[in-house]
């Protein structure tokens, strides 16, 4: 998985952070997905958290560039808005988010 492809939109505020290096799911992961070994899907975990801030985008919609796969789809997109129903104009945190990526 590439997460340093070109972004069409900005991302200004918020934080991706994969939990292994590299990102990478294998083919034998993928060809065993829905067998007895491996009934769920491989995944990465990607933690990812906006900043409450003035100038962070409202929604995040950042795409993750899939490389060595033969398929028409060449990347996947992590959107989110930013949470900000538990804060106060004056409280400034981060909200964490979790993504499961297959």
């Amino acid at each position: 998985l590439d997460m340093n492809m070109m972004q069409e939109r900005s991302f200004k505020g918020w934080t991706l952070v994969p939990h292994k290096r590299p990102l990478r799911l294998t083919k034998r992961d993928a060809d065993l997905f829905g067998s007895q070994e491996l009934p769920i899907p491989p995944s990465c975990l990607i933690t990812v958290w906006g900043e409450i801030a003035d100038d962070t985008e409202d929604l995040l919609s950042y795409s993750v560039g899939l490389n060595g796969i033969d398929s028409d789809t060449k990347e996947i997109c992590i959107n989110r808005f930013l949470d900000t129903s538990s804060t106060t104009e004056t409280t400034s945190h981060k909200t964490p988010q979790s993504v499961d990526k297959p």
